[in-house]
């Protein structure tokens, strides 16, 4: 079996402890594929996955959406916009992109 980074043993832990099982065999290896491809699409699986108390094997489900779903979160993550510019107007203040009346920002106006 291949060895598991402490990253991924760290991320399944609250899984397996949830299950009270171990992920084990191939289904670990395709899980340890993905974490190496994408651990943020991984993580955010995870936690999709602990939402759903629901699910009688807790382990099967964590496999079958990483299977099925972490190639599409991946591409998501990575296509996502980069946050723009600071959320608060340094010179007023007011965040949202919004301003005061009277601030140099307000309508592309530069001081």
């Amino acid at each position: 079996m291949q060895a598991a980074l402490p990253e991924f043993e760290e991320a399944i832990a609250e899984l397996e402890r949830r299950a009270r099982d171990f992920l084990t065999g191939p289904g670990r290896v395709r899980c340890l594929k993905a974490f190496s491809l994408d651990p943020e699409a991984f993580r955010f699986l995870v936690d999709k996955t602990l939402k759903r108390s629901d699910a009688r094997s807790l382990l099967g489900l964590f496999v079958r959406i990483v299977d099925e779903e972490h190639a599409t979160v991946s591409r998501r993550l990575r296509e996502r916009p980069a946050p723009t510019g600071p959320t608060v107007c340094p010179e007023c203040e007011i965040g949202g992109g919004l301003h005061s009346i009277d601030c140099s920002q307000a309508n592309g106006r530069a001081a």
